[in-house]
């Protein structure tokens, strides 16, 4: 998701939650450690707005990403 829009957690939550067609919405104490487990690996990066934290995609969340998609379609093969 982050790599179609930056977002915010909040934002997040509720993209999953439209995604889900409202079978299924995480709560904060389960997204926003993960958000923080990508910055901490460099996968995201955070721009504050005011009091909200925008998380964005990086490079390495791009090559991150690709590759892990390369590897899902070779195992369905």
């Amino acid at each position: 998701m982050l790599q179609e829009q930056s977002r915010h957690g909040y934002g997040l939550i509720k993209e999953l939650e439209e995604k889900f067609k409202g079978l299924y919405s995480p709560s904060p104490a389960s997204v926003y450690p993960i958000l923080q487990m990508l910055e901490d690996q460099d996968l995201v990066n955070v721009i504050k707005e005011g009091r909200k934290k925008v998380y964005h995609l990086t490079d390495e969340g791009q090559a991150f990403l690709k590759k892990t998609k390369m590897k899902i379609l070779l195992t369905q093969e």
